[in-house]
């Protein structure tokens, strides 16, 4: 079911949901998914041909929108305090269109983000997400596989914080359970 919050992007979140074949995800979860010309150019720059394409499709289906930020200066500003283009225009772009959420992965932008009193989630939401929403069988399979196939950065700890919030067993737990189930099979 697609809701019509207005969303704007940075590059991390859409390039790996499409070099995992996950972008449509983003059209199931939001009517419309908009990112700034700066993110765009980074997304081509980064992308196969084969993922290019689908970016590409995406736009002309009207559902990712490329939209330029009006406020240069504020993204100097924010350049100028080392935060990267893609995320600077993406934080712009959220607070010009009174975004209701921005999608973001790097910290240093979420920090940015907060600070300016933005909504934000980033590619390991969507994923969770996607399991509640019973698109995939296992939030934790899921965020593995971003991790070793898109070189996606994602601690342990946070796989497993997110697999608890899906409501999969922690794997100590699980294993203990076998333990436990052999040992009642021995006896």
């Amino acid at each position: 079911m697609t809701s019509p919050l207005l969303v704007v992007s940075d590059t991390s979140p859409v390039s790996a949901l499409v070099v995992m074949g996950w972008l449509d995800w983003l059209r199931q979860r939001w009517s419309e998914v908009h990112v700034p010309d700066m993110v765009w150019a980074e997304l081509h720059r980064r992308s196969t041909p084969a993922d290019w394409s689908k970016l590409e499709d995406a736009r002309c289906e009207g559902w990712l929108k490329v939209t330029s930020v009006k406020d240069a200066s504020a993204v100097a500003t924010l350049i100028a305090e080392d935060l990267d283009p893609g995320e600077s225009e993406a934080i712009v772009l959220a607070q010009e269109l009174d975004a209701d959420l921005l999608l973001v992965d790097e910290s240093d932008g979420r920090r940015r983000a907060a600070a300016r009193g933005l909504k934000y989630t980033g590619t390991v939401g969507i994923v969770l997400w996607a399991k509640l929403e019973g698109l995939i069988p296992s939030a934790r399979q899921a965020l593995r596989k971003l991790r070793e196939e898109a070189n996606f950065f994602l601690a342990k700890d946070l796989i497993e914080y997110v697999a608890q919030e899906a409501g999969e067993p922690n794997l100590v737990d699980e294993i203990d359970a076998l333990v436990k189930l052999g040992r009642t099979n021995e006896e």
